[in-house]
């Protein structure tokens, strides 16, 4: 009996891209299989930011909150400490703030709005809660899926992780 890259990989982190193959059975989409092996923002023209963003104004709860979730995602593989000096040049910084989750807790939330002017609108964006209602209000049904660790399945490609620091 074989082992799976599931098996070998203890981190969620970028696991489909273990799957190449099986994705390319089930597609051929091409923006499919390209995100599948290691997204890559779609920008209009390379990002360039000449000075950090303010630090996020949190109070020390809140500092102790996002403190345990950026530890348990570096946990689970997702994000790495900077291994440079962060200042322009090093990557683009974004800031961070906190949402409510349903239990009552707070996650953080990276601030994508310096990074998104130089980002290009993708035909496979959600396209918010104006697309579900008009289906929901003909058929009536509505549900939930748990996709809690979703995000983390799918790699960042790797030039592309510099845009999204943190």
């Amino acid at each position: 009996m074989g082992i799976t890259p599931m098996q070998q990989q203890a981190n969620p982190a970028g696991r489909l891209a273990h799957f190449i193959i099986n994705w390319q059975k089930l597609t051929k989409d091409w923006w499919v299989l390209i995100t599948v092996s290691g997204y890559k923002i779609d920008f209009i023209t390379e990002p360039c930011q000449l000075k950090l963003p303010n630090p996020s104004q949190l109070n020390q709860h809140q500092q102790e909150v996002v403190s345990e979730e950026i530890t348990e995602i570096i946990s689970k593989g997702a994000i790495s400490e900077l291994q440079t000096t962060p200042e322009p040049g090093n990557g683009f910084f974004s800031t961070l703030f906190l949402v409510q989750k349903k239990d009552g807790g707070q996650r953080p939330v990276i601030n994508p709005k310096e990074v998104k002017l130089f980002r290009e609108c993708s035909p496979h964006q959600d396209g918010g809660i104006s697309h579900t209602q008009k289906p929901t209000q003909k058929r009536g049904l509505v549900f939930e899926i748990d996709l809690s660790d979703a995000y983390l399945l799918i790699p960042i490609s790797t030039e592309h992780r510099k845009y999204l620091c943190f």
